[in-house]
């Protein structure tokens, strides 16, 4: 099945630091450009490759996802949903006074950057919870990967 175009995103919600091995995950997915059969063969590879990251997949959606760019600065947005701003780290101005690293990405990936995230959100109903926060923090990392 052709997934050219299909975009997905996946917000984890965990009951602890999802950079620690064995913390209880859920997650809800959502799929911009595609029919319901390449939803469903998007999600059967993403709990295939990454379905430790994400854990107890809740529910998916179709929902407009948008990624721009600007300059070294990304945005992905699920409409009326979430928002993510990255771009890469600069250190050591991005770094508090006496920080660690205190993970690798969740995702294997070739030449990961270390990434502040400006801004994030999530404001659906899935988790019973809103969260945001827009205080810059190295909190991400930035990579292109293609699934096996």
């Amino acid at each position: 099945m052709a997934l050219a175009g299909v975009k997905a995103v996946a917000v984890v919600q965990g009951a602890g630091n999802l950079g620690l091995q064995g913390v209880p995950r859920r997650s809800v997915v959502f799929t911009h450009g595609s029919s319901q059969p390449a939803q469903q063969a998007v999600l059967a590879m993403l709990k295939e490759y990454y379905g430790a990251v994400l854990g107890d997949i809740q529910s998916v959606h179709s929902a407009p996802i948008t990624i721009e760019q600007e300059g070294e600065r990304v945005a992905i947005s699920v409409a009326g949903v979430s928002r993510v701003v990255v771009r890469p780290a600069r250190l050591p101005e991005d770094a508090h006074q006496g920080s660690l690293l205190w993970y690798a990405p969740f995702i294997p990936a070739p030449n990961p950057t270390l990434s502040t995230t400006e801004y994030w959100s999530f404001s659906g109903g899935h988790f019973r919870q809103r969260w945001w926060e827009s205080e810059a923090g190295i909190t991400a990392y930035m990579a292109s990967f293609r699934l096996p």
